[in-house]
């Protein structure tokens, strides 16, 4: 517990940094998708903004990550005094694992160490591959592989068009 309450927080800190150094990164694109569109260069376009709904995405799922590493931080003494992982604590567990290796943040590495030296490598195995199905849902979607839909697509485009006062 003495070393997981610092990572947290190093943690929360660093999803926070993160979150705005994307956010202003999406600002940016937003404006070089909107001159594209302006351009005519709808296809170009397109492909940008699948970039940017990732990007939206990760936002989104750094969020949840932070409120998930403030909520154990806040539980620490109940994690510390429970030999099994608590079953309303679960979750958040194993969706702090499982996103450990889906983040670009090594503090949360060091907490999914932790976690995996208190519960053992079964319970930390199950929760990086999400077998046992605890994994937060929304935190999958958000950091999954699978490309956005076109309709999403088409809808990010409008939304970028009228923002920037292009007629698309």
């Amino acid at each position: 517990v003495n070393k997981l309450k610092p990572h947290l927080k190093m943690a929360e800190n660093r999803l926070s940094i993160l979150n705005s150094k994307k956010t202003n990164l999406i600002k940016t694109q937003k404006r070089d998708i909107a001159a594209l569109l302006r351009d005519g260069k709808e296809e170009k376009a397109r492909i940008r903004v699948e970039h940017l709904i990732r990007l939206d995405f990760t936002i989104e799922a750094y969020e949840l990550v932070g409120l998930l590493c403030e909520l154990l931080h806040e539980r620490c003494a109940l994690v510390a005094s429970e030999k099994e992982c608590p079953p309303d604590m679960r979750e958040a567990l194993c969706t702090l694992i499982w996103a450990s290796r889906r983040c670009e943040v090594p503090e949360l590495k060091e907490v999914a160490i932790q976690l995996e030296l208190k519960y053992g490598e079964a319970f930390a195995e199950a929760a990086r591959t999400n077998a046992c199905e605890c994994v937060n849902a929304r935190v999958v979607h958000k950091l999954g592989v699978a490309p956005p839909s076109a309709h999403l697509v088409v809808e990010y485009l409008k939304a970028i068009a009228a923002e920037h006062g292009v007629d698309w």
